[in-house]
């Protein structure tokens, strides 16, 4: 009885008023008494042996038939004020959507996610053991992640009174570097209006009336990495064991199962759960669906210019973009040009709507392209601001400084108060949940402007104060290799040469070095890096490589994290003592003949951590040239590389929808390969490629090129039924190219 009372007075201990005595404990044979100040007034809580209690004020007393019922009551938690809140804040928020959002978890089949995840944070276990249920939701940026929790808060916070399931306490990262989860807790709270202080969520959390949901668990991260995110979080575990549930969100290649398991030690494998719901893009016939009951007509939705959006993989199948796709602008630009990046694409197509929205006397004195650099410039700065300060909103006045700066020397000086006025109804914008503050509509925005003033300020040899000190994570790094692709190619030179010099320059007391290795490894995948650039003596949180690589020295570097899903690295030189924690890689990905072999190798449907199993797995994915006797696995990869294969392979890997025979790099190391010609009519008459030249686009008409399903070609070793007759051809014609240059080079010698 002693204990049992104990652990009652320790969880009412944080609801006791601060700077008074902890909660004093009388027992005897039938029951137990415990006192202690609320709100002023002495409570007198009675605890029967049958569990029921009797709370005792100067005012009143009142019977509860448990502790949980006396926590979610009024006086304590008021949990049904707490509903109350969150439906009038949810109801109108501007996240949630009409899109179906479906996932599954490991081993099962896809189902709707909202009644999926609500089924998963149910603890099993509470009425057994001593418990907590851990539920992990992962999944790429946009895909709906922040969206499905927003849902399932209101569903729940709607249906509170009548079905009593567990409320969520929705936390979301605010884009700090050094993050407290306990501020965090403190500032939703503060936005819900209701009396529950962080230090009571634990307790309300153990007793099963409330879920903590931490969204973009990945983005906490402190100078040293994650250390003390994971710790928090272990602490949460041990104070949430009981009937308690947590919900970790992030994306799927920081926050797979088995880091879980590794990094929360706190968790018991006898007595704990852990669950893994992965989101899915939404299926091409539901997107078209939705586009079609939101402006898409049936011709635009059967248009060549539109296919590629609804092939597997495609951004266009994540929520967010799906949503913009809708948008009135992005509909009249889409009958017009072709997409490549639908990121770029959909930043293009608002920069030139909101273009048009400054007023007949702005535009009558300023050029369209003043209009649109004034937003880019402010955009830029605004995301670099927020970077620099650690933060995700930024205040009205603020803003409103910022678009001075951006105004300065792009528009006439009487019309810069004009801007700063527009400044805060940008559509790139949107409310915090801070009254007077602005934050970006999506962290992909955010990603795109900050992407771009990274390169710009590097091509000019600054070294902007966000690169000094902040992880690049992996969604900023992929969205700075698309920026990468669509810049000028004289920024683009600047930024590498510039890039190059100050990786020589400068030393490792903070994060420059290694940050602007990983800008210059994404770049790397894009467009040619420089030979004189050598990345050497770094320890690399996030990397990411993607498409065909080109030449990159890479030397005593350790990388905790490495993606290469859909890359080549063969021409990727890594010398002495380099390490890599974790590989995230695809049946896309090529290895080069001298590579470090990983701790573990995160795959789409299995995680390697044996080293003997790696070591096969590696062995597979390299194109041995030696003379030594290899597998027949090794060999037949070696197809990959010989004659038009090796073409093939980096057709395949390229990510933009369309190919354009323009000046853009990455294409031109497609569309200059002397044997384009020869794979380009293959493919035609295959029907595998699909050649337009009657779109316009800006800069002089040229041809566009699109590779129907080309995550298939990635499969030539065992290509689906109707690809054999193709790859057979493009075999054929290899054969006749190692002949015929074999025949040069015999007359050569002779």
């Amino acid at each position: 009885m002693t204990s049992d009372l104990q652990e009652i007075a320790d969880d009412l201990s944080p609801f006791a008023d601060l700077g008074t005595e902890a909660p004093t404990i009388i027992s005897n044979a039938n029951n137990g008494v415990i006192r202690f100040i609320k709100d002023g007034d002495p409570v007198e809580l009675i605890v029967h042996t049958d569990g029921a209690l009797f709370e005792r004020t100067i005012e009143q007393e009142k019977k509860f038939v448990d502790l949980r019922s006396l926590l979610a009551s009024p006086s304590y938690a008021d949990l049904g004020r707490w509903a109350d809140s969150q439906v009038i804040r949810l109801s109108s928020h501007s996240a949630l959507t009409t899109i179906p959002l479906f996932g599954q978890s490991r081993g099962s089949d896809e189902q709707s996610a909202e009644a999926a995840l609500d089924q998963l944070l149910f603890n099993e276990k509470a009425s057994k053991d001593n418990s907590v249920n851990v539920v992990l939701l992962d999944g790429p940026a946009g895909i709906g992640k922040t969206t499905l929790i927003r849902s399932l808060s209101l569903a729940r916070a709607k249906s509170y009174r009548q079905n009593r399931k567990p409320l969520l306490l929705h936390v979301e990262s605010r884009g700090r570097v050094l993050q407290n989860i306990l501020d965090l807790m403190a500032f939703s709270l503060q936005n819900l209006r209701v009396k529950v202080t962080y230090d009571q969520i634990p307790t309300l959390i153990k007793h099963g009336l409330i879920v903590l949901a931490i969204d973009g668990f990945d983005e906490l991260g402190d100078p040293n990495g994650y250390d003390l995110a994971w710790a928090q979080v272990n602490s949460l575990v041990e104070k949430s064991r009981g009937a308690g549930n947590i919900l970790l969100s992030g994306r799927e290649t920081f926050i797979s199962p088995e880091r879980l398991s590794a990094a929360l030690t706190s968790l018991r494998s006898q007595s704990d759960s852990l669950h893994a719901f992965t989101l899915q893009h939404t299926a091409p016939n539901v997107a078209t669906r939705w586009l079609k009951e939101n402006g898409w007509s049936d011709e635009m939705l059967k248009s060549e210019i539109s296919a590629p959006l609804f092939e597997s993989g495609s951004y266009a199948l994540r929520p967010f973009f799906l949503t913009h796709l809708a948008r009135e602008e992005t509909i009249a630009r889409l009958q017009n040009e072709k997409i490549d990046d639908l990121l770029t694409f959909l930043m293009i197509a608002m920069i030139e709507r909101e273009a048009t929205k400054f007023g007949s006397d702005v535009e009558a004195i300023t050029t369209p392209d003043q209009r649109k650099q004034f937003i880019q410039n402010l955009m830029e700065e605004t995301a670099r601001d927020l970077a620099e300060n650690q933060t995700e909103a930024i205040s009205g006045e603020y803003l409103s400084w910022l678009a001075e700066i951006a105004a300065t020397d792009t528009v006439p000086t009487p019309l810069v108060g004009v801007l700063k006025n527009r400044a805060s109804v940008i559509a790139f914008l949107t409310e915090d949940d801070r009254r007077g503050y602005r934050r970006f509509i999506h962290g992909q925005v955010l990603n795109y402007f900050l992407a771009s003033a990274a390169i710009n300020s590097l091509a000019e040899g600054e070294v902007p104060k966000f690169v000094r000190r902040n992880i690049l994570g992996m969604e900023f790094l992929q969205n700075f290799s698309e920026v990468v692709r669509h810049k000028p190619e004289h920024v683009v030179e600047a930024f590498l040469t510039s890039a190059g010099d100050q990786l020589q320059a400068l030393g490792n007391h903070d994060r420059s070095r290694a940050n602007i290795a990983v800008l210059i490894m994404a770049a790397a995948s894009v467009h040619t890096v420089p030979e004189s650039i050598k990345i050497f003596d770094l320890s690399i949180d996030d990397a990411y490589l993607s498409e065909t690589v080109s030449s990159l020295k890479l030397g005593n570097v350790s990388i905790a994290q490495l993606d290469v899903r859909n890359a080549d690295l063969t021409k990727i030189s890594f010398r002495s003592k380099s390490h890599i924690l974790t590989l995230i890689a695809d049946d896309s990905t090529a290895i080069p003949d001298v590579f470090p072999h990983p701790l573990i190798v995160q795959l789409p449907e299995r995680t390697l951590t044996n080293p003997e199993h790696i070591a096969d797995w590696i062995a597979e994915k390299q194109v041995k040239n030696s003379g030594v006797k290899i597998s027949l696995e090794q060999a037949l990869s070696g197809i990959l590389k010989f004659g038009l294969f090796d073409l093939l392979g980096r057709l395949s890997r390229y990510k933009p929808f369309w190919i354009r025979d323009g000046d853009e790099k990455s294409a031109r190391r497609i569309l200059d390969d002397p044997h384009w010609e020869k794979l380009r009519d293959i493919m035609l008459r295959h029907d595998v490629l699909v050649e337009r030249t009657d779109v316009a686009a800006s800069g002089p008409r040229a041809p566009f090129y699109h590779v129907r399903n080309r995550q298939t070609l990635s499969r030539v070793l065992n290509p689906p039924h109707h690809l054999k007759p193709f790859i057979e051809e493009v075999f054929s014609e290899s054969i006749k190219i190692f002949n015929s240059e074999k025949n040069l080079e015999d007359e050569g010698l002779e």
